[in-house]
């Protein structure tokens, strides 16, 4: 583990340093640094739908409680054999403590939201153009839409919406188009959000 000398420090500093790491330590830590971004790449995923893939997310509730309290067990141990001026350095606590970062940031500012909109705007646009021809059906097949799958496509007068698929628990969740504003409230209890100029969060809520 050469990341753990600080440059210009001379080898046996290295040496030392490793010597305060038994390879089953050094081994898990790295291991278990990988399966943390395993698990957060999968968490950002069923993040980055309007009402979340809920039931995915529950499973991984309990990979992070696993996975997230033996990297912090193997992380204290890390910096407490080889101090905090070389811990802090290593490529392994600096990624992992990176990706829990990334993942907390997942839930306060919905980035993975906002990178598959992003991704997905080409094919939204043009179906917003569809939508607004006379000829639109009142309600269209499931179909996919950029890197969304959606249930069904719903026209509204200046705009549509949708629900994306397996999104949400009790409530579903989608986007909807609205140059002129906040969408209508069709059926039930229509919740809705802003998330980038005339797109919404739609929450369908009964």
């Amino acid at each position: 583990m050469s990341e753990l000398a600080l440059p210009g420090d001379p080898p046996q500093a290295a040496d030392e340093v490793r010597s305060r790491l038994s390879p089953e330590v050094r081994t898990g830590f790295k291991v278990t640094t990988l399966v943390l971004a395993g698990v957060a790449a999968v968490t950002w995923y069923s993040v980055s739908v309007p009402g979340y893939y809920f039931m995915l997310l529950l499973l991984l509730f309990y990979g992070w409680l696993v996975v997230g309290g033996v990297w912090l067990v193997l992380a204290i141990v890390f910096i407490d054999r080889t101090g905090r001026r070389v811990a802090f350095r290593s490529r392994w606590l600096i990624g992992g403590a990176t990706v829990i970062l990334a993942t907390v940031l997942a839930f306060v500012i919905d980035w993975p939201l906002h990178v598959r909109f992003q991704l997905s705007r080409p094919a939204l646009e043009g179906l917003a153009v569809e939508m607004a021809r006379p000829t639109a059906p009142a309600m269209t097949e499931a179909r996919s839409i950029g890197l969304f799958d959606t249930e069904s496509l719903e026209p509204f007068d200046g705009g549509y919406r949708f629900l994306v698929k397996d999104s949400g628990f009790f409530d579903p969740g989608g986007l909807a188009y609205s140059p002129s504003g906040v969408p209508p409230n069709i059926g039930g209890e229509d919740r809705y959000y802003p998330l980038f100029g005339p797109w919404w969060i739609w929450i369908e809520s009964w």
